[in-house]
Formats: structure tokens, sequence, C-alpha cells
């Protein structure tokens, strides 16, 4: 599964479960449901999925990923002191090498990614 390749390669593997008994609340779903927690939080905080045939609903005939956040629970869940947003600056080919840099620098704050221009 790419993935969970690629969430492997960036170190993620430990925080991903898979759980093939999960079924989905809305009929509108199409293949792969999720769920995303936050340590010491005991409900989650975001949850969304795959559902190719909702939009074809809607007059467009598109495939579809989506997701919603709780933010009420979420925001609980944040730290109250702020740090400075620091940006990382990458090529777009280079987005794995960038996302392993990021998670790193995490550990001393929030960091953005910043996709390069072509060119520059």
């Amino acid at each position: 599964m790419k993935l969970y390749e690629d969430l492997k390669a960036l170190g993620y593997d430990s925080h991903v479960e898979f759980d093939l008994g999960k079924v989905p609340h809305l009929d509108y779903y199409t293949g792969i449901i999720f769920s995303g927690y936050v340590s010491g939080i005991g409900t989650s905080v975001l949850s969304g999925g795959r559902y190719d045939q909702l939009l074809k609903k809607l007059g467009r005939d598109l495939p579809a990923v989506g997701f919603g956040v709780k933010l009420d629970i979420l925001l609980d869940a944040l730290q109250s002191e702020e740090k400075p947003v620091r940006k990382l600056y990458y090529k777009p080919d280079q987005i794995v090498d960038a996302l392993r840099r990021a998670k790193e620098m995490r550990k001393e704050g929030p960091v953005e990614l910043v996709p390069e221009e072509a060119g520059k």
C-alpha cells in the first residue's frame, strides 16, 4: 500500500493502525475511512474518507477524499503557549525529505512547509 509505505518512509508507521472492522456511519463513503487522534484525548479529532459517488449526486462525477476536523476538541488539546512559525522551503520533488526535516524541526515548535517555485 503506497500510503503506508510513504508514512513509513517518513517515520510515522508507529502512529498508524488499521482497523478493518471500522464501519462508516454515512452511506456515501466508497473506500477507505479514517480517524485521527491526539495523545491524551479520548476521542478522534478528525475523521473522513473516500467518497467517489457523492459529487456525482451534486452534478460533478469526480473522485474525492475529505475529512472534517473537530476544532473544539483539538483546540482544547493544544498548548496555550504560542511559538513563532518557522518556514521550511522545499523543491516539489523533494516533499518526503522536507516532511522528514519538518518532523525534526517541530520538536522545537511549529513549521510551515512552503514549496519553492520553479526557477527559484
